[in-house]
């Protein structure tokens, strides 16, 4: 009848409550192998660190937060390129207060390292049971690939970044065959033709166009097609005039002629 379904339902509803209730208590922290507040899933014992990370907020030095890879005993973590590792303030999750770098106690958010070489944090609980992990630093290759200077003898050359283009001009009668440019790069190494070169010292010929590679230190690279012109000489003087002895046999002595203005004088012996 319908007054019957009704205490049904009434007779259910607190059982359903009940065993809610039980489930949750079941799933709490609290049972006699107790689990830190801090990371519920971790004993008391437990040694872990769960995770490691260099927070920009803490690292002025970081475009963005980065986090490290737990594996084992190793926590390896890669920074961007020209990042500074010798004051890196790490952020760690343990479940222990009890944590050593290198020695020295470290607090999450605060301890600076030194991450030039590895570093060993050292987790000990309160029982006394401890344990290692080497924090492995890595500098990410750099990609930057530019040639910012070049020149020759002195002489400094125009480059066009975006045509990836630089051309010398050089002075008058200059020989290009073997030519030794200084150049300033912003690159892990500067090649022609798969040759490395060094400012300063390495020659080329530049009898035509040269392909300088700028290579950076992730592999990849950027092409500079070098030009070398030699300026044609305009100066028209004349700057000397002799009749010499030797293709005169007739005279005593060499005779030179003297300038003034367009006009040269030579005074022959009588």
């Amino acid at each position: 009848s319908f007054p019957e379904a009704i205490m049904k339902q009434h007779t259910i509803l607190p059982v359903l409550v009940a065993c809610v209730l039980a489930a949750t208590v079941s799933c709490g922290g609290g049972g006699s192998g107790g689990s830190s507040p801090t990371n519920p899933r971790f004993s008391q014992d437990d040694t872990s660190i769960a995770n490691f990370t260099f927070s920009q907020s803490l690292n002025a030095g970081l475009p963005s937060d980065v986090s490290g890879t737990i594996q084992d005993n190793a926590i390896s973590i890669t920074v961007p390129s020209g990042t500074s590792v010798t004051a890196l303030v790490a952020e760690f999750a343990t479940n222990q207060s009890t944590v050593r770098a290198n020695g020295t106690v470290q607090q999450s958010g605060v301890s600076a390292c030194d991450y030039s070489s590895p570093v060993t944090f050292t987790v000990t609980a309160a029982s006394g049971a401890s344990r290692e992990y080497t924090v492995t630093v890595t500098i990410a290759p750099s990609d930057k690939k530019q040639i910012t200077a070049f020149s020759i003898d002195g002489v400094q050359g125009d480059i066009d970044e975006s045509a990836g283009a630089i051309s010398v001009s050089m002075p008058p009668h200059t020989s290009v065959i073997s030519l030794v440019p200084s150049f300033e790069a912003l690159a892990g190494s500067v090649t022609v033709n798969g040759a490395a070169q060094t400012s300063g010292k390495s020659a080329v010929n530049f009898t035509s166009p040269v392909v300088y590679t700028a290579v950076a230190e992730d592999g990849s690279s950027k092409n500079y097609t070098v030009t070398v012109t030699v300026r044609k000489d305009t100066a028209k003087d004349l700057t000397s005039f002799t009749f010499t002895k030797a293709k005169n046999p007739s005279l005593a002595r060499d005779c030179s002629g003297e300038f003034n203005d367009t006009a040269v004088s030579v005074t022959l012996p009588y």
